[in-house]
């Protein structure tokens, strides 16, 4: 490459604004000096909501759906809805959106998502195989880790069945409120992958 495409390569990659995806991991962004509007604010310092008010709040919600498979089956007790309180920081409406979906989304694909226990051959294997693994510590923001090294997998077993690995090694992570509330990172490693 010349030196004049390298320079006129360079000028236009200071001139791309960053990656929103990937905005997180800057550490300051010296081109974005504005001031935050009342709105951006609120959406920092959200407004303290009583757990007990949210959850009686989505608990008449779902009661009150006009899908009446969701209301007779989806299970109403604490534990349940607050793993998905946590995880839209007790905005009822934003919850009441994510558990639709998530009922959609398992009951259309229910060969996928049913029996997900630690017992079936296929998520055991993967397990075995660390697909997916779960690092001992946490990222810098306190959120629990998910590693997938390609190369582990050995191909005698499904992706279907390494997915189903991941929901229900998800399902389990999320009984601990910390993971509720921080979230997760998934890291996919393809080195050496070759099928």
């Amino acid at each position: 490459m010349s030196r004049i495409l390298y320079f006129r390569k360079m000028r236009d990659l200071k001139n791309t604004p960053p990656n929103p995806a990937m905005a997180e991991f800057l550490e300051f962004d010296w081109k974005n000096r504005s001031i935050l509007t009342d709105t951006d604010k609120a959406k920092l310092h959200p407004q303290k909501i009583d757990p007990k008010e949210a959850l009686q709040t989505l608990r008449n919600l779902i009661q009150a759906s006009t899908d009446t498979e969701l209301k007779c089956t989806f299970p109403l007790d604490d534990n349940t809805l607050t793993k998905f309180l946590n995880a839209r920081k007790y905005d009822v409406e934003a919850t009441y959106k994510l558990i639709r979906n998530y009922y959609w989304y398992r009951k259309k694909q229910s060969a996928i998502c049913s029996d997900l226990r630690i017992e079936n051959c296929d998520i055991k294997n993967c397990i075995r195989s660390c697909l997916p693994g779960v690092l001992p510590s946490k990222d810098r923001k306190g959120r629990c880790v998910l590693l997938f090294l390609a190369n582990n997998w050995d191909c005698t077993y499904g992706l279907i069945s390494v997915y189903r690995a991941l929901l229900f090694t998800l399902e389990y992570l999320l009984e601990d409120i910390h993971n509720q509330t921080a979230g997760f990172v998934v890291i996919i490693d393809w080195t050496e992958f070759h099928l």
